[in-house]
């Protein structure tokens, strides 16, 4: 058994709200995982936009299967935050998700992230 029952589906789903406003939807945040198409100008463009509206301490993960974290995260302010963490599938059986540092991404973010998909 997985241990997903309707009850903990009402309460995940309870918990999810929308905004057409990236600064709306980003405000407050402590975690932002980005799962766009496996295109490096679009996930480039995306870490931008989200660079620019985060704080030092936000943790910007990415679902990438295929791309570097260097590549997309080079010239980010906040580069030492970001870490891939790409989830096995199907993750309700198979709960593992590889974790991949960039150069540059602070030990105490990588440790963040594992936790977080802990």
């Amino acid at each position: 058994s997985s241990g997903i029952n309707a009850e903990y589906g009402e309460e995940c789903f309870a918990l999810i709200s929308t905004s057409s406003s990236l600064p709306e939807a980003l405000d407050g945040c402590t975690v932002v995982h980005e799962c766009v198409p496996e295109n490096l100008a679009l996930k480039q463009r995306v870490f931008s936009d989200l660079d620019s509206l985060v704080t030092d301490s936000t943790l910007l993960l990415s679902s990438t299967s295929c791309i570097m974290p260097s590549q997309f995260t080079e010239s980010l302010t906040h580069r030492g935050n970001c870490v891939v963490c790409h989830p096995v599938n199907p993750p309700h059986y198979c709960p593992a998700v590889e974790v991949i540092p960039s150069p540059w991404t602070l030990p105490e973010s990588q440790a963040r992230a594992v936790q977080v998909m802990q």
